[in-house]
């Protein structure tokens, strides 16, 4: 897949922008871009994709665990039924698996949630814990 812009600057000179996709592998290329949907290349376009996969990532574990309830009710722990620990620990690791993997000026509500998430389970010094470092990258 190759694609390529040119732009013209103010004092006329052209410059050129190429972008080239190279298959490394042994087999058959097996590519999951197309000239529609490229991979990220720049920072912002890698930052960009890692907050929509992040973003996919939670919805599809609050769908496949079945919540189907407002996400304030959630927060607050106010929905019809019991909580399912076993799935409160899940998004415990889910949640510290995407603060590891986040920018710090990012972090703060990933920090909040890992703070509700002990709230509920009664550790509430180590909720504390997480609500001051979630208060010093926001």
């Amino acid at each position: 897949m190759n694609q390529r812009a040119t732009s013209c600057t103010s004092s006329g000179i052209k410059k050129l922008l190429a972008k080239a996709y190279v298959w490394l592998g042994d087999a058959e290329p097996e590519w999951q871009f197309t000239a529609q949907n490229p991979p990220a290349l720049t920072s912002r376009e890698r930052i960009n994709s890692s907050h929509t996969e992040k973003s996919s990532m939670v919805r599809e574990a609050l769908q496949g665990a079945g919540i189907d309830e407002p996400m304030d009710r959630v927060l607050l722990g106010q929905t019809h039924g019991g909580p399912q620990w076993s799935r409160v620990e899940w998004a415990q690791q889910l949640l510290l698996h995407a603060y590891t993997h986040s920018n710090t000026k990012h972090s703060a509500p990933i920090l909040t949630a890992i703070a509700f998430v002990n709230w509920w389970e009664g550790r509430g010094s180590k909720a504390h814990q997480f609500l001051q470092l979630a208060l010093e990258a926001s």
